[in-house]
C-alpha cells in the first residue's frame, strides 16, 4: 500500500466473450468493495483487453497497471463466478500473491492450483496455504511482485522431454515468483465459493454462496 491508500485494477484478459455470470460477479464485487469502510483510501478501475495471445494480453494490462499507479491487480478470467466479498477478503490477507484454488473445465474437475510438493491443493483444504502455482481466474497480485521479477512475467513454456505440451502463463508466473522469493498463497476458504463455468458450473465443492454479514477492509500492509 502506497501513501495514498490503494488502488486496485481489475485485469479481465478476454478473447471477445464475458461470461453473464463473471460481468455480474464483477460488478456486485466492485459495488460491495466501493461500501466497505477503510482506514485509507481505496479505489478500482476495471479494465478488460481482448485478444489470441493470452501472455501478450496479460502484459499489456500489467502496463495498463503501472500506467493507473496500481498498487495491486486483481485478474478475473472471462469465464468465472465469485462472492461479492472476494476482493476484499483477499485484500485483508496481506500477501504479495493471494488466489483460489478452482475446478479445470473437464469432468474430473481437478483442481488448478498445486501444492509445494507440486501435487493437487485437496477441494477439502481450509484456511491460506502457500502453493507452488495456481490458476489467474481469481488472483490479487501487489504490484510490487512484478518489481521482484524479470520479464517476461508469463510464458508457455515446453514441458520436458518431448515438449510435445507447455506449462501454462500461470505456473511458469508462479514459478518465477517463488525463485525470487516471493511466496504464492492460496484462500482455500474463498475457494469452495468459486465456480469455472463452462457447459456446467464446475466447482470443487458444493457451498451455497458466501453472504458476508458487513462490508469491512483490514489495513492491508
Amino acid at each position: 500500500m502506497n501513501d495514498q491508500g490503494i488502488k486496485i485494477l481489475v485485469a479481465v484478459p478476454n478473447t471477445g466473450h464475458l461470461v453473464t455470470a463473471t460481468a455480474v460477479s464483477i460488478a456486485e464485487m466492485l459495488q460491495h468493495f466501493e461500501a466497505s469502510s477503510a482506514p485509507f483510501a481505496k479505489e478500482a478501475r476495471l479494465i478488460a483487453a481482448q485478444g489470441s495471445i493470452l501472455p501478450e494480453i496479460r502484459h499489456k494490462l500489467v502496463a495498463e497497471a503501472y500506467e493507473y499507479g496500481a498498487t495491486h491487480m486483481l485478474w478475473v478470467d472471462s469465464d468465472m463466478r465469485f462472492p461479492k466479498d472476494a476482493l476484499n477478503r483477499l485484500l485483508n490477507h496481506g500477501k504479495h500473491v493471494v488466489g483460489v484454488n478452482y475446478a479445470r473445465k473437464e469432468p474430473e474437475a481437478r483442481p488448478t492450483a498445486l501444492t509445494l510438493d507440486e501435487r493437487p491443493l485437496s477441494a477439502g483444504s481450509t484456511g491460506l496455504i502457500e502453493v507452488a502455482h495456481m490458476g489467474f481466474g481469481l488472483m490479487l497480485v501487489s504490484m510490487s511482485a512484478y518489481d521482484a521479477i524479470d520479464l517476461p512475467f508469463f510464458a508457455f513454456e515446453p514441458i520436458p522431454p518431448t515438449n510435445a505440451r507447455c506449462y501454462g502463463e500461470d505456473v511458469t508466473f508462479g514459478r518465477k515468483l517463488r525463485k525470487a522469493g516471493v511466496k504464492v498463497f492460496c484462500d482455500a476458504d474463498l475457494s469452495r465459493h468459486v465456480q469455472h463455468i463452462g457447459p456446467y458450473s464446475y466447482t470443487l465443492a458444493a457451498d451455497e454462496a458466501v453472504e458476508p454479514d458487513k462490508p469491512k477492509l483490514q489495513l492491508v500492509t
